[in-house]
């Protein structure tokens, strides 16, 4: 598996590709943030969206390519102002025939990754209580924090004794 990082010109490049893993995703039924039956001019729309963050510099997209197919993407919005050391997590979408392979925590791991780059020591996620996302960010040490469906965690180095 390859993890890519995509800039707005690649977003735009694999609009498609993203909306039907959006969907596809999404096929279960309604996830936190979205709407059920999203179409798929409605999904390309919100990849346009997404572009425009990017090239704005306000959210950094990942995606995981398997034999050749797009399997995986999630998002890491920056946050700004007071909150300039953190970061949130969102949109963790892996197609159903690829889940339970361990490619939503390679993709969360390579956003915490990009995180400490960019100088977030804290990463915040939204899922609803026992969702696979919910299941999968506490699995990667994601701690309940204020209401219910909040979860974070801190990316510092614990201090040496």
């Amino acid at each position: 598996m390859k993890i890519l990082t995509l800039d707005a010109v690649a977003c735009a490049a694999a609009r498609d590709w993203l909306a039907e893993l959006l969907l596809d995703a999404l096929g279960d039924g309604p996830a936190l943030g979205f709407f059920p039956g999203l179409s798929i001019d409605g999904a390309r729309r919100y990849w346009r969206d997404i572009e425009t963050s990017v090239a704005h510099g306000r959210r950094v997209v990942v995606a995981a390519i398997q034999d050749g197919m797009l399997v995986g993407s999630s998002q890491l919005v920056l946050r700004d102002g007071i909150d300039a050391d953190s970061a949130e997590l969102r949109a963790i979408l892996v197609r159903r025939s690829a889940r339970r392979r361990g490619i939503g925590s390679v993709l969360v791991r390579a956003l915490e990754a990009e995180a400490r780059l960019l100088g977030r020591d804290r990463v915040y996620a939204e899922a609803d209580p026992g969702s696979g996302a919910d299941e999968l960010v506490r699995d990667l040490g994601y701690a309940p924090e204020g209401a219910e469906g909040h979860l974070a965690k801190t990316l510092r180095m614990p201090e040496v004794a």
